[in-house]
């Protein structure tokens, strides 16, 4: 994905982005709870459930931070972009190859940390 690709989303999901931080600490504060309270059947739920909320929502909250056009931290007429545009453009270019592969390894991974749980069960 390029950062123009981001930079398309990030200015949808910019005005949503307390909601995004929100749901991220709501699904931290659920995944630590279900390890303190000790129910595993709980905290296989949990991690099922939680986790990908937390990764997908911390990961689209840090595109709308990183890559929204007028405001964001990698853009063009940031500090980063005026003082050191080809530094930017690779940092810009790392962080879109990042995000997705952030998402895909926060939804994949509860995923199959779940069937190894229940299949070693």
């Amino acid at each position: 994905m390029s950062p123009h690709f981001w930079e398309s989303k990030a200015a949808q999901l910019h005005p949503y982005r307390w909601w995004l931080g929100g749901a991220s600490l709501v699904a931290f504060l659920a995944v630590g709870a279900s390890g303190v309270l000790g129910n595993r059947i709980l905290a296989i739920a949990t991690v099922a459930i939680a986790m990908p909320v937390l990764v997908s929502a911390w990961g689209l909250l840090c595109a709308a931070l990183w890559f929204e056009p007028t405001r964001g931290t990698l853009r063009s007429s940031g500090w980063l972009g005026r003082h050191m545009p080809p530094i930017n453009t690779v940092a810009r270019w790392c962080a879109a190859i990042f995000l997705p592969l952030f998402l895909a390894a926060g939804v994949v991974g509860p995923i199959w940390w779940v069937f190894n749980v229940v299949r070693a069960a």
